[in-house]
């Protein structure tokens, strides 16, 4: 019986060290991680740096909604900014556009 007892408490003290092995593996792996994101995030900053910030302006202006932008990339009045087909016009004039168009039928 004893030898029973004794084989059972190698086997968990087997498995708890096996288990202390993993966690201290998880652990390094989880810093590894974190350096590799300081990493990118430090070549990010640096890159950021570099352009300056004319480039910064830039890409803060490309990703303004089409119906903000001002200058050459604003979409031409009246047209789609995607496919650049006409927009019906809203409202009276929308009304009264399709009146006519029924007329002309």
């Amino acid at each position: 019986m004893l030898h029973v007892n004794q084989l059972r408490n190698d086997e968990l003290a087997h498995g708890r060290r096996e288990a202390q092995v993993d966690v201290a593996l998880g652990r390094d792996e989880h810093r590894q991680g974190h350096q590799q994101l300081d990493v990118h995030r430090r070549i990010a900053q640096e890159g950021e740096r570099r352009r300056g910030p004319a480039v910064k302006e830039r890409q803060q202006e490309e990703r303004q909604p089409a119906h903000q932008r001002q200058g050459e990339d604003a979409p031409a009045q009246g047209k789609t900014a995607r496919t650049g087909r006409k927009v019906p016009p809203s409202g009276a004039e929308g009304q009264a556009s399709l009146d006519e168009r029924e007329v002309e039928q």
